[in-house]
């Protein structure tokens, strides 16, 4: 017995030490990361085609296309294509609406039911949006966003101004009321901290499809949405891209770019988007993302079984705390550039309490993506 808490112990020290010197590179690329700031060149080539997949969104899409019809990007050099993903509120209704309302701006609207055989209702809705769009740099939002007017702007210089072929762009939560959804909020800017600063490293493991730009003939060269797991739109085109075109990726560090979107409210909906992040995993060939998360996954669960043991044995609270201490050092020392980039430094006041929900919920859905079962928009999927 005190040979197996002493191994455990040392495990535990073994792993949070990598995952403290993991967060340490991983600050290294975030600081070598230079902050774009913005400043419109106004004459612009490229043509740009927005790709929305929406499902149930009746009370959000109006505003998202509203943000859409105020970018400052030139109107002529813009489609935006909607893909009703067989919603069952007044989604299509909104979007028409809005459409009719906006006769000057290019909006293509589908309208798609469901097929037997779909593993993938949010790849096939993108899909379609994407064959129906012509613009040289294809842009993929979600219904539920929100952004500056520039956002558009600063996608497009930074493609014709360097030689990318995919556009990695800052997320974050916005309008947290509930201290659920503060610190999922601070956790999702840390999220997003570790995809800019891989991408600083040149080593990006992560990717988030509210706000992601890609090459037409990128995304045609690797096969658009080819595999078969329900999310995922995002980081297997990002993992594709590595594979033909390692050098072509970049993320843009502006504030102008970030896209604004919310939390889960309730703890079924965060189980369930979290599963449904986490069951995609098993399809991961690239091995730097499959090493982060491995990293991240057991550096939880051995902070959580260490600090069980040491409420149990109470001469073992000491060395658990210890170990305990030091992951949460090194989160604090990688999160305060972050989150006062994403003006989300106030957040930090909630750390403690996250750094005591996070090792618990990531073991549970760790364990749970396994499985891969959740409800998603009203969907049964794996």
């Amino acid at each position: 017995m005190i040979i197996a808490l002493k191994i455990t112990f040392v495990l535990a020290t073994l792993i949070v030490g990598l995952y403290c010197l993991f967060l340490a590179v991983g600050l290294q690329g975030w600081q070598k990361l230079p902050k774009l700031v913005f400043k419109s060149k106004g004459v612009y080539k490229t043509k740009l085609s927005l790709v929305i997949a929406a499902r149930n969104e009746e009370a959000t899409i109006g505003l998202c296309l509203a943000d859409l019809a105020a970018q400052t990007y030139p109107q002529q050099l813009l489609e935006i294509v909607v893909a009703d993903d067989n919603s069952t509120d007044n989604t299509l209704a909104v979007i028409k609406n809005f459409t009719d309302s906006n006769p000057n701006l290019d909006i293509k609207v589908l309208a798609l039911k469901d097929e037997p055989g779909i593993t993938s209702y949010k790849k096939r809705a993108l899909g379609a949006a994407i064959a129906a769009s012509t613009g040289e740099l294809i842009i993929t939002t979600d219904a539920d966003c929100r952004f500056g007017p520039h956002r558009l702007e600063v996608i497009a210089q930074h493609y014709e101004d360097n030689p990318v072929s995919l556009i990695l762009l800052p997320v974050v939560f916005s309008n947290e009321k509930s201290l659920f959804e503060k610190i999922q909020s601070l956790e999702f800017t840390g999220i997003m901290g570790i995809t800019a600063a891989s991408a600083g490293l040149n080593r990006p493991v992560s990717s988030n499809g509210a706000n992601m730009a890609i090459e037409r003939r990128l995304f045609e060269r690797i096969g658009g949405f080819d595999d078969p797991y329900a999310s995922g739109d995002d980081v297997f085109i990002l993992y594709k891209t590595k594979e033909v075109a390692p050098k072509r990726i970049a993320f843009i560090k502006s504030t102008e770019a970030i896209v604004y979107t919310g939390a889960q409210k309730t703890i079924g909906g965060f189980f369930n988007q979290r599963v449904r992040w986490g069951a995609k995993a098993k399809g991961f060939s690239d091995m730097a993302a499959l090493a982060s998360i491995l990293l991240l996954f057991f550096s939880n669960l051995m902070v959580t079984a260490v600090m069980a043991l040491g409420l149990i044995f109470l001469p073992l609270l000491l060395p658990a705390l210890l170990v305990f201490g030091l992951k949460l050092i090194a989160d604090m020392v990688f999160l305060v550039p972050v989150t006062r980039f994403y003006k989300k430094a106030g957040l930090l006041v909630f750390y403690p309490l996250m750094s005591l929900w996070l090792p618990i919920y990531i073991s549970i859905t760790g364990i749970l993506s396994l499985r891969g079962n959740y409800v998603w928009k009203g969907r049964k999927l794996r």
